[in-house]
């Protein structure tokens, strides 16, 4: 008897939310989105920006999809209407070139990088900025808005940065247990209740002679099983357990 894979994304992904391990369900995932993305029609924009720069880092959508943010090795970030691909605003002051950029959730017009020597700014599209470096000038890994209080989260290093933007610098500072658990990512939830953070993990890297094999190279019957280190038992570190607390102290 034939057994056949029905495709279905919706049960897929309800399916790996319930923890049921579909077997190839990864690459019906992988077909589903190739064959919607060959049928759809795309249109092409053409993006005119200021003094030709020579490449581009990042590209940052407005929650509306109304805007777009580029930073370029100029140095500069570029401010463009996705339907026009017209550049509207050129943000200059950076002294390396901006590592990562985003917008304000709920806030229009309130847009926040960081750079690579450590400087941190908060541009206001409607006139004006605001910035703060950090110490150490250690690149900005990754920054997050929360959507309703006046709160900037910085990443740099294996530190996270509590920065309400109407003060001079941060009013708080947490770390990770140790130096090589550098933060690379932080993330509000759209309510602002929850943060995710993501951080380097020595313990669990890879070996360098260790290669990969890609699942849909190899028949699965013949597949070497890569060799990982003994995995960790979970530990919570002391990072942003009380962050809310934080803020309800200083309002009240």
């Amino acid at each position: 008897m034939k057994v056949t894979h029905q495709k279905n994304s919706v049960r897929i992904l309800s399916g790996r939310e319930r923890g049921a391990q579909g077997f190839g369900s990864q690459r019906l995932l992988q077909q589903l989105v190739e064959e919607k993305a060959r049928w759809m029609k795309w249109q092409s924009q053409k993006v005119e920006l200021p003094d030709s720069p020579r490449s581009t880092f990042l590209l940052a959508f407005s929650p509306d999809r109304t805007l777009m943010a580029s930073t370029h090795v100029n140095h500069n970030i570029y401010i463009t209407e996705v339907k026009t691909g017209k550049c509207i605003h050129s943000l200059v002051g950076h002294r390396r070139t901006p590592w990562c950029v985003t917008f304000h959730p709920t806030i229009s017009g309130l847009v926040a990088s960081g750079c690579l020597d450590g400087e941190v700014r908060i541009w206001d599209l409607h006139g004006g900025s605001e910035s703060w470096f950090t110490e150490s000038n250690v690149a900005i890994a990754s920054l997050a808005f929360h959507p309703t209080a006046q709160l900037l989260l910085i990443a740099t290093n294996n530190e996270i940065h509590f920065w309400d933007w109407s003060r001079r610098e941060p009013f708080a500072v947490v770390k990770t247990a140790s130096e090589m658990e550098r933060v690379r990512l932080v993330r509000f939830d759209p309510l602002g209740h929850n943060l995710l953070t993501a951080i380097v993990n020595p313990s669990n890297q890879q070996n360098e002679d260790d290669s990969e094999i890609p699942m849909d190279s190899v028949e699965m019957p013949h597949f070497r099983q890569r060799s990982f280190l003994q995995s960790q038992p979970v530990r919570r570190t002391p990072l942003l357990h009380n962050f809310l607390h934080m803020l309800s102290s200083r309002s009240s």
